[in-house]
């Protein structure tokens, strides 16, 4: 017998609309739904690649791997929030972020910058919507790191809020 698992996510945008707590897709066990990372994702990308490690960043975050997400995050930025607050981010979003397509990453000096489209889903599985996005990486070590939270802190307050508005059952 295979059960089904309901993965929800919120499929909120940059900016103002968001249409929290809409579920995404219904899969079988073992078939992850279209917003998840999966290793062909992360394979199409050379490990220590900036691309690799923003892959590597949001599958952590899918499935609530606070260590493996620090890792990938740079030190100043985890300083500014705290450890506390970064992992109460990183629970709070969980699944709850949407797909990603990177498109290309640019580098300026020390900073690279990683473009992608947002890829949101309805509960079908169908693209929904994308929306443009850039994250940007430094390099230090050998290793490309997060260095601004910002998009992960708007997606967690904005969980929060959907949270907060949906009715008690």
């Amino acid at each position: 017998m295979i059960a089904a698992a309901l993965l929800a996510t919120f499929a909120g945008g940059c900016g103002g609309s968001s249409r929290a707590g809409t579920p995404i897709a219904v899969t079988a066990v073992g078939s992850p739904p279209p917003n998840v990372v999966t290793p062909r994702q992360l394979a199409a990308y050379p490990a220590g690649s900036p691309a690799h490690a923003l892959l590597e960043l949001w599958q952590a975050i899918e499935f609530s791997d606070v260590e493996a997400a620090r890792n990938l995050v740079a030190p100043s930025a985890l300083t500014v929030l705290g450890a506390g607050k970064f992992t109460h981010m990183v629970q709070t979003i969980g699944d709850n972020v949407p797909g990603l397509k990177i498109l290309n990453s640019r580098t300026i000096v020390a900073n690279t910058t990683v473009r992608t489209y947002l890829v949101f889903y309805t509960p079908s599985g169908r693209v929904a919507a994308t929306s443009p996005m850039s994250f940007v990486f430094r390099r230090k070590n050998g290793a490309y790191k997060l260095s601004d939270l910002s998009y992960f802190l708007r997606k967690a307050r904005e969980i929060r809020v959907a949270q907060r508005q949906a009715p008690s059952r």
